[in-house]
This record gives structure tokens, sequence and C-alpha cells, in this order.
């Protein structure tokens, strides 16, 4: 039963981040190969959205990631740990925007409230999943996977062909 709550999330998860996708091409035509390449110098270029490096204490407890999403400034905020790798600040940032997209997108907010369980949590996933899928390609995927499953060397291949992080590989 407990396995079959997880497949269940984990599938919720997974289709919020697709449809976080959608939201993220609809607004932002061309973007997500522009993100993936450089997501900290593609996200300066937007129009309602500043960016801010801060030190270690200044990110949000709450999210999973080095960051955080302000929502009170104007335009709002994202974010991110100064002292970070550039490939774990290019997730982190994503991570930030995936927030950006659930909270200003109403089916991505519904989808967020409609979880029986923890709303928090289950956001927080989808930011990851988001964040990984900008950032890592289906054709990236595919350059490096065979009908095996992945191994080491996959990953670091994946991690040296793509500007994803160790974590988001």
């Amino acid at each position: 039963r407990a396995d079959a709550v997880v497949n269940v999330l984990y599938a919720e998860v997974v289709a919020q981040a697709l449809r976080m996708l959608e939201v993220l091409d609809d607004d932002h035509p061309g973007a997500r190969d522009a993100l993936a390449a450089n997501a900290w110098s593609e996200l300066e270029a937007w129009d309602g959205l500043q960016l801010r490096l801060v030190p270690d204490s200044r990110t949000d407890e709450r999210c999973s990631v080095a960051g955080g999403y302000v929502h009170t400034t104007v335009p709002p905020t994202l974010t991110v740990t100064n002292s970070l790798s550039p490939g774990r600040r290019s997730f982190t940032v994503l991570h930030e925007l995936g927030h950006h997209l659930q909270k200003n997108n109403i089916r991505l907010a519904r989808a967020v409230r409609s979880q029986p369980a923890d709303t928090d949590a289950f956001e927080d996933a989808a930011c990851d999943a988001f964040a990984a899928r900008v950032l890592i390609t289906d054709d990236d995927l595919a350059a490096v996977l065979t009908d095996r499953s992945p191994t080491a060397a996959t990953l670091i291949r994946l991690f040296e062909e793509t500007e994803a992080s160790r974590a988001a590989c």
C-alpha cells in the first residue's frame, strides 16, 4: 500500500512538472532552451522577476534548495545562495521559478491546493522535477541512456554534457 501511495504521489508530481513546462512554453516561447543553457542570464532579462544572490543565512528554510521565492516584492524575487556552484545555482533559480509559476498560474495553483496531503512538500517536489526537466532535456537523456538502468558513468556523462547540477543528474 505504501508503494502505491508513493507511485501516485510521484505521478502527480511529474504531471505537475509537465504542466509547469507547458505554462513556461506558453508564457515564454523559446525560453526553455535559453534557461537550460544559462538560467541565471535568461531570467535576468525577464520583466516581472528580479534575481538576488544572498548569503546562506538569508534563504527560505522551508524550501528544499538553497534559495527562496519572495512574492511580496515588486516584482517578485528569486533568491539564490551565493556560495553554490554554477550548476547548483541554475537548479536553484529554476526551482524558485517553479514556485513563481505555481503561485501565479491558476491551473498550477489549483493542482497544488488539490493535493490531499502536504501541499508544501508537493509544491517543492514539483519545483525539483521542473528544474531537472529544464536542465536535462529529453534529447540529453536519449543521448546517454541505453536500454539498461543508468550507471554511474551515465550520470557523469550527463553531468559533463549539460548545465545540470550533480543533484539534478
